[in-house]
């Protein structure tokens, strides 16, 4: 094969890569296509793949999945010899008056294969199978067939985000999970609380289209989309929660969910209220603890008449402000919520579910992993948060196979931001009311105070540039004199611009973001 011919194979922009091997001479042998999924309308047409084979190869066509008739898709050319050079394979496509369908053309030589899906749309649109659950329970995994299913919403846990609940047969009690509930115009966005849009609640009919899917061995209906509902005539009450543990001071959310019924809540501790205490339809309530009274446990009632009451066990307790070292000590499974302060190390936000997963590091370096945190109001990707914001945040202490970490539903309380800047540029900013965030090397330590927590440091940039910080000290007030600042080290800080005696420095109040100590020598 020449070169020339071998670059430009190369700099195909091929999408998948299936097969290569070793021939008798050494030269590599390879099958290749351009794409992997080729869209068609329903009026049909032509396709044309760009196949790259060292060997002889024959072209077939196949159902994409046990349902698709694809009969008279035909390729134009269904054979080839074994070429350096890439070759165009057209595929017919008629026009399709039934549902969408799938297509596999596959490619096969003596040791290769490759194959492309070509996907059309029909006139009769997405077929759908009406089936009952237990019908359904016994399908196959297959994300490309959607079943139309009825029967009543039990255990419903997120009506006012993901949805999920169970769908149980009537007539015979069989039940399905429903991981996730959208509209069809936009099945992929699950986290719309249609449940809770729709006034959908525990015992009303609904009929959904879901594909069958299986989670750690756990059947589920997925990618699934609402068609109807119709309200029960059967009176309910419900709580979304069993227990919360409450800071004082702090106020939660309660949903009640009721039917055909009027409700009432109350509470056996003085400490417990609710901007509502009655009503005739499903409402969340606003639960206020405040440091009143005694005891530190108490119990809200929800009754109706003729009903079983359901309760919910509210523990009242402290915040407790800690470092982030004080945080990694506290027992996992410890109810106490805690208040850490720290600086982002890194942070993966959903813009899906609207948490984020951060490392967060206190002021000697320590880190803790914040497992899906969240914001009291808004959702947490909209705060803009970065490497090297500050934030404080409230949660509880759990862990993971061993690994301290927040626990769920932490949730961010306030936060931070600074303005990325060298040392040159801090030094020349006319700006002295934002925040800047800056590094460099330590080359200089002094005035270091145990009694106000503080010390001076001068850092200075690869240029030679210095820039000196007054009165440094740590994010979450931990000792400053255990950072250990050592000159060589590279140190990252944020804070204010202020000038004294003519020369620019960091104001008092700047805090450590980051400390690297000097390579040991």
């Amino acid at each position: 094969m020449k070169l020339t011919k071998i670059i430009a194979v190369l700099a195909l922009p091929f999408a998948l890569l299936l097969s290569s091997c070793q021939s008798e001479s050494g030269l590599e042998q390879k099958m290749a296509t351009d794409k992997s999924v080729y869209e068609v309308g329903a009026e049909g047409g032509e396709v044309t793949i760009k196949l790259y084979s060292t060997q002889d190869w024959k072209a077939n066509v196949l159902p994409g999945t046990s349902l698709d008739v694809v009969d008279d898709i035909t390729v134009k050319t269904a054979s080839g010899s074994a070429s350096e050079d890439v070759v165009d394979v057209v595929v017919n496509v008629p026009e399709n008056s039934g549902y969408n369908r799938k297509a596999q053309i596959s490619f096969i030589s003596s040791t290769l294969a490759a194959s492309v899906t070509i996907e059309q749309a029909g006139k009769e649109g997405e077929r759908l199978l009406e089936c009952s659950v237990g019908e359904f329970l016994k399908k196959p995994v297959d994300a490309s067939v959607y079943y139309i299913l009825t029967g009543i919403v039990t255990n419903s846990t997120t009506p006012t985000t993901y949805s999920n609940f169970y769908l149980e047969d009537p007539k015979t009690g069989e039940s399905v999970y429903v991981y996730g509930l959208a509209y069809k115009s936009d099945i992929s966005n699950q986290k719309v609380g249609l449940l809770a849009a729709e006034g959908i609640q525990e015992g009303d009919e609904i009929t959904i289209a879901g594909t069958r899917g299986e989670y750690n061995g756990v059947i589920e209906a997925m990618y699934s989309y609402y068609i109807s509902h119709k309200k029960s005539e059967k009176p309910m009450i419900k709580l979304d929660k069993e227990e919360a543990t409450v800071a004082i001071g702090e106020s939660f959310e309660l949903v009640v969910t009721s039917n055909k019924v009027t409700w009432t809540l109350s509470s056996d501790v003085e400490w417990i209220s609710f901007d509502k205490t009655t009503g005739s339809e499903s409402a969340t309530v606003v639960v206020s603890v405040s440091g009143d009274g005694e005891g530190n446990t108490g119990v809200i009632t929800l009754s109706a008449p003729d009903l079983e009451p359901v309760t919910c066990t509210v523990t009242r307790t402290n915040i407790q402000d800690v470092t982030v070292a004080q945080f990694l000590e506290k027992e996992s499974g410890d109810p106490t919520p805690y208040r850490i302060t720290g600086a982002i190390r890194s942070i993966s936000a959903s813009d899906k579910y609207h948490n984020a997963d951060i490392v967060l590091a206190g002021g000697l370096g320590e880190t803790v992993k914040l497992f899906r945190a969240i914001t009291k109001e808004g959702n947490i990707e909209e705060l803009g948060l970065k490497e090297g914001d500050v934030i404080t945040v409230v949660g509880l202490r759990s862990d993971y196979k061993g690994d301290p970490q927040m626990a769920q539903g932490g949730y961010v309380e306030s936060y931070e931001q600074y303005t990325p800047s060298t040392v040159a540029e801090f030094l020349a900013t006319e700006d002295k009311s934002t925040k800047f965030i800056v590094s460099g090397e330590i080359t200089e330590v002094k005035d270091l105070s145990d009694k106000f927590n503080n010390v001076g440091v001068t850092i200075k940039d690869a240029d030679g540039n210095s820039l000196f910080l007054y009165r440094l000290t740590t994010i979450d007030g931990s000792s400053v004199s255990a950072l250990d600042l050592k000159v060589g080290g590279t140190l990252t800080a944020a804070g204010k611009k202020t000038v004294y005696k003519e020369v620019p420095q960091m104001s008092a109040g700047g805090y450590c973001i980051e400390y690297k100590a000097p390579a040991a020598e």
